[in-house]
């Protein structure tokens, strides 16, 4: 086998540093330097200095800490138990709004049940035949409609009287019948 002086140089290299510096695989070479473990002098390993073992509060957490850390434990079971009341409260609501909601659908449904009861017992033509045969109700004539704007407030106010300027015009009837009654 024939070694050349790079390659050679290589292997003193690896050898050395331990570390291969070329891509031909070869058994890795042992560090230059790696004292056995024989003449080592023996280290004396420190031991972790052991503390006491941690029985409920620390004596240097001292008073103060101790009664905040206290006050912050009895604010959050206040909450606690406060938020546990509004949750149940927050149910019984919904309970009784489910209720309600029944209680207004069986009512509506009723009231259908009602309305169309009615409207099938009601003869329309019956009543206009009433209205018009036993009471003398008759559709009014055009001279008979007083039309009138009432410019007030949003709404239309009942029973108010209608202006006297805005009474229609008298029929040729009404006039002769006037003048009779002089």
């Amino acid at each position: 086998m024939k070694t050349t002086r790079n390659s050679t140089e290589a292997r003193e290299l690896a050898r050395r540093s331990g570390y291969m510096t070329d891509n031909l695989a070869r058994a890795t070479a042992q560090p230059a330097y790696r004292p056995d473990q024989q003449t080592r002098p023996e280290r004396k390993r420190r031991t972790a200095t052991q503390s006491a073992p941690v029985i409920g509060i620390r004596k240097s957490m001292g008073f103060f800490a101790c009664a905040v850390m206290l006050a912050s434990l009895c604010v959050i079971l206040y909450n606690a138990v406060l938020f546990a009341n509004v949750r149940a409260k927050t149910n019984e609501l919904d309970r009784e709004i489910s209720a309600l909601n029944n209680e207004y659908a069986n009512l509506y449904r009723t009231n259908d049940e009602a309305e169309q009861a009615i409207a099938s017992s009601v003869d329309i033509n019956r009543v206009y035949e009433v209205a018009v045969g036993q009471y003398g109700m008759v559709y009014p004539k055009d001279n008979e409609i007083i039309v009138f704007d009432y410019k007030g407030e949003g709404y239309v106010r009942q029973y108010s009287p209608v202006a006297a300027e805005e009474k229609p015009e008298e029929s040729v009837v009404e006039r002769i019948l006037g003048k009779i009654m002089e």
